[in-house]
């Protein structure tokens, strides 16, 4: 799970990888869709398990492209105050 500082209002935002679910969604694989964006299949399948910590935006693009989705299908914000 990637996570965020925002000082402004001192909370964590964590990001939460929900491409598998998205894929299920709209019934393709893993490999298809590395293969139409043109990621190794074990690059992808370590985002979508949330073993990485950074996504390019170009990629991201790519993904959302693809499936004909927002970014909100692939990552979730989850808020957590750091001061409860």
């Amino acid at each position: 799970m990637v996570k965020f500082l925002c000082s402004l209002n001192e909370r964590m935002e964590n990001m939460k990888v929900i491409l598998g679910q998205t894929l299920k969604d709209k019934k393709m694989t893993q490999k298809e869709l590395s293969s139409i964006i043109h990621m190794q299949e074990s690059s992808l399948s370590k985002f979508i398990c949330g073993k990485t910590t950074q996504i390019n935006y170009s990629t991201l693009d790519k993904i959302c492209t693809a499936l004909e989705c927002e970014v909100s299908d692939v990552l979730k914000a989850e808020h957590v105050d750091l001061y409860d």
